[in-house]
């Protein structure tokens, strides 16, 4: 197996584990908070898939980040 494969393993076993861990911790039914946190996590595991994979750069991770980051404090502040 080379770096490649290990590394999209690893990545797919941490996002099956952390979605897990939001689904026995969260509380009943889906306000907006847990909405936001899910869509967050699964763009956090695509996006990482696909930097690894080459189709992001270093620049259009930042650009997710901050966006998810502003998305995040307009949705607590309002």
């Amino acid at each position: 197996m080379d770096n490649d494969t290990l590394l999209y393993g690893a990545i797919i076993l941490f996002g099956v584990v952390v979605l897990v861990g939001f689904f026995k911790t969260k509380k009943d039914g889906y306000g907006r908070f847990n909405t936001a946190t899910l869509l967050m996590l699964l763009v956090f595991i695509i996006s990482s898939l696909f930097a690894v994979k080459g189709i992001f750069d270093k620049n259009t991770i930042i650009n997710i980040m901050s966006h998810l980051q502003i998305q995040t404090q307009q949705s607590t502040n309002s």
